[in-house]
């Protein structure tokens, strides 16, 4: 099996493909057309993905607000399926709310035509003991952006407690 971003034609015209393995490789053509050619394929496919990471980091099954589906529908989706499975893996493992909403997506996929920024912290919070943290508290801290240094301290705190 193959596949090509491009048309192979182009690329055997430009003498950058054989003509001859072209003939090799075509035995059956099947054009699977992109997200952006298919909108309507975007909700069923990201309502799988949501169910299929549900079930699979056992979590209890959310499900997408209307606004979340029209900004899911509004984006191109240049990473194709692939890139709308990894956005949704993402908020089955970050959003805590049954229902996900717009404010949860990634700000490029929100907002297409902005500039994709550099967000940092405004200032560092300090850390607690972190000994007598939870892990929903160290979750909590790094979603209000604390820093790398501050997460990983936490994250080896929680794995040793673990351990015991």
């Amino acid at each position: 099996m193959t596949a090509a971003t491009k048309k192979i034609w182009t690329w055997i015209k430009e003498e950058i493909f054989r003509k001859d393995s072209y003939y090799r490789l075509k035995v059956i053509h099947i054009h699977t057309p992109s997200l952006r050619e298919v909108p309507e394929d975007i909700p069923n496919l990201a309502n799988h993905f949501l169910i299929k990471y549900c079930q699979f980091m056992q979590t209890e099954l959310k499900q997408f607000t209307p606004g979340a589906l029209q900004s899911l529908l509004g984006y191109p989706w240049p990473g194709n399926a692939r890139q709308l499975e990894n956005e949704v893996k993402r908020l089955v493992a970050s959003v805590r709310r049954k229902s996900i909403t717009e404010d949860h997506l990634d700000p490029s996929i929100r907002n297409p035509g902005a500039p994709i920024q550099n967000v940092q912290p405004k200032e560092e919070p300090t850390p607690k003991s972190t000994a007598s943290r939870s892990l929903p508290d160290a979750v909590e801290q790094l979603e209000r952006g604390s820093s790398k240094k501050q997460c990983e301290t936490l994250v080896e705190t929680n794995k040793r407690r673990l351990r015991c």
